[in-house]
């Protein structure tokens, strides 16, 4: 499917692999694990389980298929650790995590 560029577009696995450069089963992977470390932050009330690359909560659904819009996933992309951008490890202590210093 062609991508077009507007960023209200909403993107679907196939689209969102697309934009990323990767394949779709790694697009259902990058969002199944974005949604256990979501999951396992409400269960222990602890948001040191969301990881800084972890996937955005999608946008909307259609049915049961998340999609997320093109804004979104491209504010994403460029603020997650990786890929050029320069960020400082976070240390774990425990499950808490504490704030890097530089």
């Amino acid at each position: 499917m062609a991508i077009t560029n507007r960023p209200d577009d909403l993107l679907d696995y196939e689209e969102l692999a697309e934009f990323l450069g990767i394949g779709i089963e790694s697009a259902r992977a990058y969002q199944a694990r974005a949604v256990h470390h979501r999951k396992l932050a409400a269960k222990f009330n602890d948001v040191s389980y969301i990881r800084p690359g972890d996937l955005p909560e999608p946008d909307r659904y259609a049915g049961q298929s998340p999609l997320w819009f093109r804004s979104t996933i491209e504010k994403w992309n460029a603020a997650r650790p990786g890929r050029g951008n320069v960020t400082a490890p976070v240390p774990v202590v425990g499950r808490k995590r504490q704030l890097a210093t530089v």
